[in-house]
């Protein structure tokens, strides 16, 4: 079922929050916990941080790409850039990745 139109600002308010809290907590992860596993197999706190950050990206560049309409790929270089992308992301300090997950994430609400 469909939110209602209504309902819109509500569930973006609602997820700007858990963004909020997201880069609360991280914020408060000392630099050894980002090298830590996930429950991701293979995956670091880093690389899942990470992937949140380009994840928010990708949604960011569909949603620009609909506003004119015009279609994308998810990501750029599709899954190989995708897998690059948080590869290499992961292994920056910890205040890249946080700053990284803050500007990605918060950038979805000035659409």
């Amino acid at each position: 079922m469909k939110p209602a139109l209504e309902s819109l600002p509500q569930l973006k308010a609602g997820v700007r929050h858990a963004y909020e809290r997201l880069i609360l907590d991280l914020r408060g992860l000392p630099e050894p916990a980002f090298r830590e596993p996930s429950l991701l197999p293979g995956w670091s706190r880093a690389h899942m941080a990470t992937h949140i950050a380009r994840n928010a990206d990708s949604h960011l560049r569909l949603l620009e790409a609909a506003a004119v309409g015009r279609r994308t790929e998810h990501y750029v270089g599709g899954r190989e850039g995708r897998n690059t992308a948080i590869e290499v992301g992961a292994h920056r300090n910890a205040r890249e990745i946080v700053a990284d997950v803050e500007h990605s994430s918060l950038a979805l609400f000035e659409v």
